[in-house]
């Protein structure tokens, strides 16, 4: 009795995988239709990336830099993080063949990525029976990996990059630039020799340091090459400049 129910449990089961197998091959046969099956899962996976930036940028915040000063000769501008291996390809297009790093190099890549269902209709999805795609595509990563580390070693972050100024940073700002004290003082990578480095002024120096070293600095080095600034400046516009320099630690 035992075996007879044993059996035709077996036989039973044997019947359901053939049948469910029998259905399995027919639908890889036809096909999966791009409506409304293919759309609603890549509609549900942008909807989710989407919430996900949306959630990053209400919660998290974007770092913003201060506001765009067309004076200022010593920024260097950068783009977001996922465009710099095209910022560092426009290297090797110098001059009248800079469109061609900007529009035809983007331009054959797009276009690749768009006629690729036309270009590899092999069914196969092990990498090893697909070796051009699989060879086009690791070539591709490491390229941009390897133009993304050199730009970032190459075109170094500057000092102010994800560091709001204040209303009274940006005026000393303003003034650290009418005064020209880049001639002197580097700053950010720029300006003259003569003077020391004020790229990390503000771990060496408080406020208060920066402030009266400007405003007469003979009085804390009488051999300082540095005219005072009190005059022409005023005690306010001082007290500016020393806060915009106290920022750079």
């Amino acid at each position: 009795m035992q075996q007879t129910e044993k059996r035709a449990m077996t036989n039973g089961f044997d019947r359901r995988y053939h049948d469910y197998h029998d259905r399995y091959v027919a639908w890889k046969k036809k096909g999966k239709p791009w409506f409304p099956y293919v759309l609603y899962e890549d509609a549900v996976v942008a909807a989710l990336v989407l919430g996900l930036l949306l959630a990053l940028i209400v919660f998290a915040g974007v770092p913003t830099e201060s506001q765009a000063d067309p004076t200022n000769t010593s920024y260097v501008p950068r783009p977001e993080w996922y465009f710099m291996f095209l910022f560092e390809m426009l290297k090797f297009f110098p001059g009248e063949l800079e469109w061609v790093g900007v529009v035809v190099v983007p331009g054959i890549m797009f276009a690749a990525l768009l006629l690729l269902p036309w270009i590899d209709r092999g069914p196969w999805r092990i990498i090893k029976r697909r070796p051009l795609i699989a060879l086009a595509t690791t070539a591709g990563l490491v390229a941009t990996v390897f133009l993304t580390v050199q730009a970032f070693q190459s075109t170094p972050v500057t000092a102010e990059t994800g560091r709001k100024l204040s209303p009274i940073e940006a005026a000393g700002k303003k003034l650290y630039q009418a005064q020209n004290c880049g001639a002197c003082h580097v700053l950010q990578g720029q300006g003259g020799t003569v003077g020391p480095s004020l790229d990390d002024v503000g771990s060496r120096r408080d406020v208060s340091a920066i402030h009266q070293y400007i405003e007469n600095p003979k009085r804390q080095n009488p051999n300082a090459a540095m005219p005072q600034f009190l005059p022409p400046l005023t005690h306010q516009e001082v007290d500016q400049i020393a806060v915009y320099l106290g920022g750079f630690k």
